[in-house]
């Protein structure tokens, strides 16, 4: 836990951002409370926890720069964390991208490994190309402020550009089953998916968020998917294959009172 803070006040209400001042404020000050340690999302390493201020008092001393100057000075400071962050999410992508290329050269279909096929090696060639410039990204940054220039816009840049392509490639690689088909779709796969999204939008007229089946269902498959209407009634649906084979996967939508429709995990077994 830190022995001490950066905190904003207000000390001009009516000057908005610019009536904000920065201290230094001690942990052991006489009002201070720590609450628990937070369970994060990412970045579980960081002990973040909620901090309560009641009747402190901090001398003038403790003021970091003039008043109404806070604001600036915390901007100015994330010149400095952004780099850091943004080659943080560089590196995630960089080992989500590795897992992927692994199971791309080891799942085979049609007597050859799915990456010799065009469809998986474009979005390999996407993974790499964005952890590439993101990675250029950084280096930019990074190299401007340790030569003394303002890199506020491209520590911005970078930390956008990053984090949204570790998502993007964490996803990717995270769901091999979803995003590296076995094999194309077929006529019937195809055939079977609209047939199954006209049917929901005649049953579920209020039901704005449809999310479309998987390209990647076989023909001896199962699909069964839920839907709430704004109602709150549920109605299920199910389309079921001409053979009598057990199932191999199972895809569910389930749709929210807020609109959104929510992709409910799949599971599958051969």
């Amino acid at each position: 836990m830190a022995n001490w803070f950066f905190v904003l006040a207000k000390t001009d209400p009516k000057a908005g951002h610019k009536g904000m001042t920065g201290f230094i404020v001690d942990a052991s000050t006489p009002g201070v409370t720590v609450g628990r340690k937070e369970i994060n999302l990412g970045q579980r390493c960081s002990d973040t926890r909620g901090i309560t201020f009641e009747d402190v008092v901090v001398p003038a001393a403790n003021r970091l720069g003039a008043e109404g100057e806070g604001f600036k000075i915390a901007m100015k400071a994330f010149d400095n964390t952004r780099p850091p962050v943004a080659i943080g999410a560089v590196g995630l992508a960089r080992r989500a991208a590795d897992e992927a290329i692994k199971y791309a050269l080891e799942r085979k279909t049609f007597g050859v490994p799915i990456a010799q096929h065009q469809s998986v090696a474009n979005m390999v060639a996407d993974m790499v190309t964005g952890i590439e410039a993101g990675r250029l990204l950084v280096y930019k940054s990074a190299q401007m402020i340790d030569s003394g220039k303002r890199n506020t816009l491209f520590a911005s840049m970078a930390k956008a550009f990053c984090g949204d392509h570790a998502n993007k490639v964490c996803y990717a690689s995270s769901s091999p089953r979803r995003c590296f088909p076995t094999r194309a779709p077929s006529r019937r796969d195809t055939l079977c998916c609209s047939k199954h999204r006209k049917n929901h939008h005649r049953a579920h007229t209020s039901w704005r968020a449809v999310a479309p089946c998987q390209s990647s269902l076989t023909s001896d498959s199962a699909v069964t998917c839920t839907a709430t209407s704004w109602s709150g009634a549920e109605a299920s649906a199910s389309l079921s294959s001409v053979n009598t084979k057990p199932p191999r996967c199972t895809v569910s939508h389930t749709s929210t009172a807020s609109g959104r429709a929510n992709a409910g995990p799949s599971s599958a077994s051969e």
